[in-house]
């Protein structure tokens, strides 16, 4: 999946719209997002997932990997701690949306 797509997933998964900004509230332009760029993005994301329960992620130089009640996901590794956590971040989207259907 590529970065535009990839961010497009988190931004949906955050509640975002995709399309025109209307008084600055809750649309995206997908050219805009930065979750694969940006700590100050990214973190609120992390923070999401694990506010939902039994979820934590495991973090290191240049790997990541969320573990899901007791059960870890495939660990995701990247050229920054970065983006080895925006790379586990979106796994763990997919993973969550295959879960809903």
């Amino acid at each position: 999946m590529e970065t535009l797509e990839s961010n497009k997933l988190i931004a949906d998964f955050m509640g975002m719209k995709q399309g025109v900004i209307v008084n600055g509230i809750g649309y995206y332009d997908p050219e805009e997002l930065e979750y694969n760029k940006s700590w100050d993005w990214l973190m609120p994301v992390v923070e999401k997932i694990e506010s939902m329960g039994n979820t934590q992620i495991a973090i290191g130089k240049k790997y990541a990997y969320f573990t899901i009640k007791g059960e870890d996901t495939p660990v995701v590794y990247g050229e920054t701690r970065l983006l080895a956590i925006y790379k586990s971040v979106v796994q763990f989207i997919k993973w969550y949306n295959s879960q809903s259907k």
